[in-house]
């Protein structure tokens, strides 16, 4: 059994990773109405990461026997001025859930929950990954500047890498 104060701070970040989730597909949407298809097939694999990651705090509340609740989700930011603040607000957002996982760490450990610690080791290394991989974006967009070749040489190789991760994930099944 979990303890209610680390059940409850799970399970509002069941609604931060839905809230994750729509923020991504909202900075999909701004992306492929800017017809930049890398960038915004970039993002609508993020949308389905932070679904997954509500869906695997669902499962372990679930498993332990602690009541899941949804609370209800704001509008999402829907316009960018740029590729590069859509990658900036991005990695704000992942910094966030990383102070979010670490509290809940601290929390497992406090109360001895090895089992949640467990599973929140898992987040813990998934928000570096997170965190990783935007930085590095937001890196080659400084990069880049204002050359509309290299955007779209980017562009390309995020769709790419999409691509290959689509196909990586239907070859193990």
């Amino acid at each position: 059994m979990i303890s209610e104060r680390l059940g409850a701070e799970m399970n509002k970040q069941i609604g931060e990773e839905f809230r994750a989730a729509a923020h991504y597909l909202a900075m999909a949407a701004y992306l492929d109405s800017e017809n930049w298809n890398g960038f915004a097939g970039f993002m609508k694999t993020q949308t389905e990461e932070e679904r997954e990651h509500g869906m695997k705090f669902y499962a372990f509340l679930n498993e332990v026997g602690y009541r899941v609740t949804l609370g209800g989700i704001e509008e999402p930011k829907n316009d960018y001025s740029s590729i590069k603040e859509v990658f900036e607000t991005a990695l704000e957002h992942e910094k966030l859930v990383t102070s979010k996982i670490r509290k809940m760490v601290a929390i497992a450990e406090e109360e001895n929950d090895y089992c949640a610690r467990n599973i929140l080791q898992w987040f813990v290394d998934e928000q570096v990954e997170e965190e990783n991989s935007m930085e590095e974006i937001l890196i080659q967009l400084e990069r880049i500047g204002d050359n509309q070749t290299a955007f779209l040489m980017m562009d390309s190789k995020l769709g790419n890498k999409r691509s290959e991760g689509a196909e990586t994930e239907t070859d193990g099944e």
